[in-house]
């Protein structure tokens, strides 16, 4: 008998002496990605995952786990509409114990919203860009940043820290998604030239 898991659903559950294997079942309805979250106290445990024709589609061995030190294994996949089942069992008869299971349908990125400065003096030095991801719930809310001409701006990947050099221009700085859903943003930034404090006269003889 299969347990049905909701969506966003966490269960525990307990591998005994006597209870050496758990089943759980997931409907998915149209085509999604999904992501089944498997935490393991056991020792060394499986969990497979059947379509609904009772055929393995995945296999996972969680091993070195216990009480103190659980690990934990993210099955993700883009499934087709079905009903799916997930198969949790021991190594041996002599590995026991904890474990959780979470199913959660994957949310992808819709939007990506950048703010911050948009024209700054050449030389100036550094100042952060900010992405917002929409949706709110988004899984992954993760973006790499990228300059369109590093001659002019350089940008952190992972932070946004925009560093810009002395030279005038306009650059184009890019906030890419990182869950699959190729949704990106470009923002431009006008860097003006640098202005002299004092004019610079040449004296000829």
């Amino acid at each position: 008998t299969a347990m049905s898991l909701g969506n966003d659903r966490t269960v525990t559950g307990f591998l005994s002496m006597d209870v050496r294997v758990d089943f759980f079942k997931i409907s998915v309805p149209t085509k999604k990605r999904v992501r089944l979250i498997y935490t393991s106290y056991i020792n060394d445990s499986y969990m497979e995952v059947w379509n609904s024709d009772k055929i393995s589609i995945s296999k996972k061995n969680v091993y070195s786990a216990s009480k103190t030190n659980p690990k934990t294994y993210v099955y993700e996949e883009t499934l087709n509409p079905g009903l799916y089942y997930i198969k949790i069992y021991p190594y041996n008869d002599s590995h026991t114990g904890k474990y959780t299971l979470k199913y959660a349908e994957k949310i992808l990125t819709q939007k990506i919203t950048i703010s911050g400065r948009k024209q700054v003096v050449a030389g100036a030095g550094s100042f952060n860009l900010k992405a917002s991801v929409s949706p709110s719930n988004t899984t992954d809310k993760t973006v790499k940043w990228t300059s369109g001409d590093t001659s002019i701006a350089w940008v952190d990947s992972s932070t946004g820290k925009v560093t810009v050099y002395n030279k005038a221009g306009k650059v184009k700085i890019t906030a890419s998604a990182q869950d699959e859903s190729n949704r990106a943003s470009v923002y431009t930034i006008v860097v003006t030239p640098k202005r002299l404090d004092r004019p610079y006269v040449s004296n000829f003889w």
